[in-house]
């Protein structure tokens, strides 16, 4: 065995429990886009980023009947979204297809992915997303 693999109990760290409720929304605005920050604007994202580390991000966005995030792709890793509530259609731009993703389904978006995610439902969208931290690269 490895000194990498070898734990103390000092080193462990112990489980914790994120309540959702408890983490405020926070707006996530594409790249580079014109206009003020703070401002929301068709294609920004309303996210709760609920766990961030150096290896992924795990978080929730919500998006209103007709709303949609801008085209975007993740070039070092695969993403994956579970859907909380509402239906999500995923745009692949590239195919001209699209795919409907319903409530308790999971979808895995395969790493260079040009994707993105649209409520056509006719309540709140609500999204559980894993993907590699500042993965997102408008595309």
């Amino acid at each position: 065995m490895s000194e990498q693999d070898q734990h103390s109990p000092a080193d462990e760290r112990l489980p914790q429990v994120i309540d959702p409720a408890d983490v405020p929304l926070t707006l996530y605005t594409r790249p580079d886009r014109p206009g003020p920050q703070d401002r929301y604007e068709p294609g920004d994202a309303l996210m709760r980023t609920l766990i961030a580390n150096d290896r992924y991000e795990l978080g929730q966005f919500e998006c209103l009947p007709g709303e949609s995030f801008w085209v975007d792709l993740h070039e070092d890793a695969d993403e994956f979204l579970y859907v909380i509530s509402g239906e999500l259609t995923m745009l692949l731009p590239r195919r001209r297809e699209a795919i409907v993703v319903r409530e308790g389904q999971f979808l895995l978006n395969p790493v260079g992915t040009h994707h993105q995610a649209i409520n056509r439902g006719p309540g709140m969208l609500k999204v559980l997303y894993c993907a590699p931290p500042g993965s997102i690269i408008e595309a």
